[in-house]
């Protein structure tokens, strides 16, 4: 008889160079009916009835967390996403890897979820490195909500970035840059670009909705397109919330306790 829920082998081929060079193969087993619902990419690899094993590029680390994701829906890293410390090499990495890994294989609600974690270590006092911002600018599409975000650190949290960082970022992202500032100097404000007249301004801007920042689309008059979608996405967003802030109090908080709703979102958090 054949088993109604089956289980998919995944081998994880980790290109890091200390894996590489030992040729290092991870594999780990779960059920297809956890895997193939979070993304097409993943649905479109192991639909066929007949597929046992497949095999994926990224890292040990980065499968570990997804699967911690997938299993329970929050991120778990090794620092607090609430941490504000200036050195955000404590999970960073981490991050970065979610991020770039949920867009390799379309897991569109990790894409936001992580997103989401940028935001709430910015509104907790968090400012993206230099480290931090060539990893982003060089790693995702122009395009990309992430490197948005970090156009609009650099125009009002990051002044004096070194001669060296600049080197290392895109012609395109530090033209982009420039435009935008030459702009702020002849004071032709627009607060759909960020370029204010204050950082508290700016800060008000990039949290006054979050979902701004996990890739709807929207009109020409800056309305969604699909406002169900992102009223779903607003409900998500603020269970997420609630959950992280519990955790920063030391509080643990029941699935019945999370709830969801605008008014935490933009309220209290």
């Amino acid at each position: 008889m054949p088993d109604i829920d089956p289980k998919i082998r995944v081998l994880v081929l980790d290109p890091s160079p200390h894996f590489t060079n030992i040729n290092y193969t991870y594999t780990s087993s779960l059920k297809k009916s956890l895997l193939a619902p979070c993304s097409p990419r993943f649905h479109a690899l192991i639909s066929d009835p007949n597929t046992t094993e497949i095999a994926i590029d990224t890292t040990v680390r980065t499968w570990g967390l997804f699967l911690g994701w997938l299993y329970t829906s929050q991120l778990r890293l090794d620092a607090p996403l609430w941490d504000s410390d200036r050195d955000d090499s404590k999970s960073m990495n981490d991050l970065l890897g979610l991020y770039t890994f949920a867009i390799k294989f379309e897991v569109v609600r990790l894409h936001r979820d992580v997103m989401n974690s940028f935001l709430y270590r910015f509104k907790n006092g968090w400012v993206i490195t230099e480290s931090t911002l060539a990893s982003i600018e060089n790693g995702l599409h122009y395009q990309d909500p992430l490197v948005a975000f970090a156009v609009a650190m650099v125009l009002n949290f990051m002044p004096g970035i070194s001669f060296a960082t600049w080197a290392k970022l895109s012609p395109r992202f530090s033209h982009t840059i420039n435009v935008l500032n030459k702009a702020r100097a002849e004071k032709a404000w627009s607060e759909r670009d960020f370029v204010v007249e204050d950082a508290g301004r700016a800060r008000e801007l990039i949290l006054g909705d979050w979902c701004q920042w996990h890739g709807h689309r929207t009109r020409e008059d800056g309305t969604y397109e699909e406002p169900r979608v992102v009223e779903a996405c607003y409900k998500e967003t603020s269970t997420q919330m609630r959950v992280w802030k519990a955790e920063k109090a030391g509080k643990w908080l029941s699935s019945e306790n999370r709830g969801s709703g605008f008014d935490f979102l933009m309220g209290e958090l």
